[in-house]
C-alpha cells in the first residue's frame, strides 16, 4: 500500500513537471513563430524540453528523428542532437563513478582528459575519449548520467497510464496491445541501466559476426561494471558526416546500405539476436584511404532483443508469406494468438485476412509497394486495430525495429530496395524451420 502512495505521488509530480515544461512552449508557440530568430530560439527551447523530459522521452524522440520520411526533415534536422549531443553531467560525478568502479588508483589505469570534449552524450550516459596507461591504446570509456533509475520509472508509470486511457476511451486501441507496448519498453530500457548488460551484448554481438568484414563492434578493454564501460576507440565519422563527405558517391552509400539493411536481417533471422537502438548517433563509418571501402562500427548495444521460439516462428512465417504474396498465410500467422485466446470476432479475422490479401495483390502490381517498410506495418496495425484482432507483440515490436532501420537506409539511398536485400536472407531462414533447423538449435 505504501509503494502504491509513493508511486502515485510520483506520478503525480512528473506529470505536473511535464506539463510545466510543456506549457510555456504550447503557450509562446503563436508568438515565436512570427519572428525568425525568436522562432529558432523556441526550437532550441523545444530540444532542451525534450532532455528535461527524461530518457524515457529523450529515446523516443531518438528514434522518430530518424525518420524524415515520416516526420519531416526540420523535426530530424533539430532533434537528431539528442542523439548524442545531449546536455552531459558534471566531470566531479564521471570521477565519483570511476573511483566506484575500479577503486581510488583508477588514474593509474585509464587517463581521461577532463578538458577535453566528450565523445557524445546521449539519454543514458555520456562517452569519453581515453588512454589505458598500461599499453597507452585509446579507449571508449561509458559513463552512466546520475539518477537515470528514478526518472524513467516514473515515465514508465505515464506511459502506463496513457495506455490504460487509449484502450479506455479510443475504439479498438486494445487490439494494438499498447501496455504491452510499454511493458517491453520498459524492459528494454531498463537493461541500459546496468552497463554490464550492454557488455554481454556487444561480446555476443562480436561473436555473431566475427566473419563478416564489412561490420564491426567494438572490442571490451576492462570487465565492465554497472555504471561505467570501457572499450576500444574506433576513429569514424558519424552517419551524417559521412553522407555530408561522400555526397556525390552514389555507388559508395549504395554498397554500404545494402551492407546495412543485410547485417539487420542476419540479425533477426540468423542469429535471433537484434540490436534495438540502431539511429544515426550510435553508428559510424571508418576513416579509410581512397578506394577502400568504409566499415560500418555499431555501437551501445545496451538495447538488444531475443525472440521467443514461438514470435521468432510468427516473424519469419508473416515475411516469407509476403514474399510469397500471400496475403492469407501471413494473417494465419499474425492471428494465431487471437485465435488461442478466442478474443477476436470471425467477422474482424475475415476482414483482416482480406486486408493482408489486398495488400500482398497491390504488391503484386507496385513492386515498389514493400520497398518501404512503413507501408506494410502501418497498414497491418491499422487493420488489426479497425477489425479487432490482438497483434503478436514480437512482431510489432520488430517492425518498430526495423522502421528505425529503414530511416537509416533511405539516408544513405532514398530509393533503398530493403526487401532486394533482405528476400534470400528471411527465405534461408524459413527453409531452415522447416528442415526442423533454427537459431534454437545452433
Amino acid at each position: 500500500m505504501k509503494n502504491l502512495a509513493f508511486r502515485a505521488v510520483r506520478l503525480f509530480l512528473r506529470a505536473l513537471f511535464l506539463v510545466s515544461v510543456a506549457t510555456p512552449l504550447a503557450i509562446s508557440y503563436p508568438l515565436m513563430k512570427r519572428n525568425k530568430d525568436l522562432h529558432k530560439a523556441w526550437l532550441d527551447w523545444c530540444v532542451r524540453g525534450v532532455e528535461l523530459s527524461g530518457a524515457a522521452i529523450v529515446k523516443l524522440f531518438q528514434w522518430a528523428s530518424s525518420r524524415p520520411d515520416m516526420f519531416g526533415e526540420e523535426f530530424c534536422r533539430l532533434f537528431c542532437k539528442l542523439q548524442d549531443e545531449t546536455t552531459p553531467h558534471g566531470f566531479g560525478y564521471t570521477e565519483t563513478m570511476m573511483q566506484e568502479a575500479f577503486g581510488v588508483g583508477w588514474r593509474e589505469i585509464i587517463d581521461i582528459d577532463a578538458t577535453s570534449p566528450i565523445l557524445g552524450s546521449g539519454c543514458i550516459g555520456q562517452v569519453y575519449k581515453g588512454r589505458m596507461k598500461a599499453t597507452g591504446r585509446t579507449v571508449a570509456v561509458k559513463v552512466l548520467h546520475p539518477n537515470i533509475q528514478n526518472g524513467i520509472d516514473a515515465d514508465i508509470d505515464i506511459l502506463r497510464s496513457g495506455a490504460r486511457l487509449l484502450n479506455l476511451y479510443i475504439k479498438n486501441a486494445k487490439w494494438l496491445n499498447c501496455p504491452g507496448m510499454v511493458e517491453e519498453f520498459n524492459a528494454l530500457l531498463s537493461e541500459q541501466l546496468d552497463l554490464r548488460n550492454e557488455a554481454a551484448n556487444l561480446e555476443q554481438f562480436r561473436a555473431n559476426f566475427s566473419d563478416d568484414p564489412t561490420v564491426i563492434f567494438p572490442l571490451l578493454m576492462l570487465p565492465a561494471k554497472a555504471n561505467v564501460m570501457v572499450e576500444e576507440f574506433i576513429d569514424g565519422d558519424h552517419l551524417n558526416e559521412f553522407l555530408r563527405k561522400n555526397e556525390g558517391n552514389k555507388e559508395l552509400k549504395n554498397k554500404v546500405c545494402d551492407n546495412g539493411i543485410r547485417v539487420v536481417c542476419k540479425m533477426i533471422f540468423d542469429h535471433n539476436f537484434v540490436h534495438g537502438d540502431i539511429h544515426p548517433g550510435n553508428i559510424l563509418f571508418t576513416k579509410e584511404a581512397p578506394g577502400v571501402e568504409p566499415k560500418m562500427v555499431l555501437l551501445d548495444t545496451g538495447i538488444a532483443r531475443r525472440f521467443t521460439k514461438h514470435d521468432h516462428e510468427i516473424l519469419v512465417g508473416v515475411l516469407t508469406s509476403f514474399i510469397n504474396g500471400s496475403g492469407k498465410k501471413a494473417a494465419e500467422y499474425l492471428i494465431k494468438d487471437s485465435l488461442v485466446s478466442q478474443s477476436s470476432p470471425p467477422v474482424g479475422v475475415a476482414g483482416f485476412t482480406q486486408v493482408l490479401d489486398d495488400m500482398c495483390e497491390q504488391a503484386k502490381r507496385d513492386h515498389s509497394f514493400f520497398d518501404s517498410i512503413g507501408n506494410y506495418v502501418s497498414t497491418i496495425c491499422n487493420a488489426a486495430a479497425k477489425h479487432q484482432v490482438m497483434m503478436n507483440q514480437g512482431f510489432v515490436s520488430i517492425a518498430l525495429t526495423v522502421r528505425v532501420m529503414e530511416g537509416v537506409a533511405l539516408a544513405l539511398n532514398r530509393e533503398a530496395e530493403v526487401w532486394r536485400v533482405a528476400n534470400g536472407i528471411v527465405l534461408k531462414a524459413k527453409a531452415k524451420s522447416f528442415l526442423g533447423k533454427n537459431v534454437y538449435d545452433e
